[in-house]
């Protein structure tokens, strides 16, 4: 098992709901009674709209996980150069994306588009961390923001193959300009 299944395992056992026989063996009705006795599980501090908004179910959990490391300031951005490369991006700032200002006037799916372009960013500069850590490698911001294009450009072309080319550019214009 991976190392934070071990440390669940553990945490879980100094609980008495782990030790319901009905439980032990059903380990989502186990999972679900602890959340139930935990409650929601959120950083401190952080407001539950915020929370929620930087969570939406589209996401996958790595950039969730992203997200949540920048809400407790954990990872640098590099917001000035994301704003040249994207202008999906252009006159939000890093305040407005976290709490939400300026987000009113956007559609519910245009809103998810931005977090998504966000998200590949903190992880390309998660992934550029990670190898300068790793390997003494110092990856320019350029070569995070092509690899996020990259990223955009491979979701995007999955879309097109799903639902069209004109279903697939309705949802991804405002996202278009930037991956050319």
């Amino acid at each position: 098992m991976p190392r934070h299944y071990w440390h669940a395992c553990k945490w879980s056992r100094r609980h008495a709901e782990s030790m319901d026989p009905a439980l032990i063996v059903a380990h989502r009705r186990l999972y679900g009674a602890l959340r139930v006795k935990m409650g929601p599980v959120r950083p401190t501090g952080v407001a539950r709209c915020v929370w929620m908004r930087l969570q939406p179910k589209g996401l996958g959990n790595r950039l969730k996980d992203l997200n949540w490391l920048v809400v407790l300031n954990r990872l640098l951005e590099v917001w000035a150069e994301a704003q040249v490369h994207f202008t999906v991006l252009q006159g939000l700032t890093v305040k407005g994306v976290l709490l939400g200002e300026g987000w009113q006037r956007m559609r519910f799916k245009d809103w998810v588009l931005v977090l998504l372009v966000l998200s590949l960013i903190k992880k390309g500069l998660w992934d550029a961390q990670c190898a300068s850590v790793q390997s003494n490698v110092e990856v320019e911001v350029k070569g995070i923001m092509g690899c996020v294009r990259a990223e955009l450009r491979w979701r995007f072309w999955v879309e097109e193959r799903k639902w069209g080319y004109h279903a697939a550019k309705e949802k991804w214009k405002l996202v278009l300009a930037g991956l050319h």
